[in-house]
């Protein structure tokens, strides 16, 4: 799992900061990227090949459906699975992030930090482990 390249495109600190809480205590060695706007996401992916892209929606300069669509355009991540981590996910908000590119929608809101944890790690165990397919588009 060490050669496998993950952007985090989130702007939120204390996020950030549990994220990486998280891979550390479940020893989780990847190459790990942080960027905090939309627009340095968009940068990123038109420069590297990331196996796995984790993406907040409400992002400052380019949010996360703009993010999507530059990557699902043909293109080196075209087909990179893309994490959709966000607050208080409707059925209606999930639906669209499916319909933009999403790979998976998961609700980062939560009343305790194990849940959050549990959250994080089982994004990264299924989709850097257990899932070993890219998406076929």
């Amino acid at each position: 799992m060490r050669s496998k390249r993950v952007l985090v495109v989130e702007d939120n600190p204390d996020d950030i900061a549990l994220i990486r809480r998280v891979l550390d205590r479940k020893d989780i060695h990847c190459q790990l990227e942080f960027v905090d706007n939309g627009a340095k996401a968009l940068y990123q992916v038109q420069q590297a090949k990331y196996d796995l892209i984790i993406l907040d929606i409400g992002l400052p300069i380019a949010n996360g459906f703009e993010v999507m669509s530059a990557v699902r355009k043909p293109g080196a991540n075209q087909h990179t699975p893309i994490v959709i981590l966000t607050d208080n996910v409707s059925d209606d908000r999930a639906k669209q992030c499916m319909a933009a590119g999403a790979s998976s929608v998961v609700d980062k809101s939560s009343n305790n930090v194990t849940d959050f944890y549990g959250r994080i790690y089982a994004i990264f165990s299924y989709w850097l482990t257990v899932n070993h397919c890219q998406l076929a588009r």
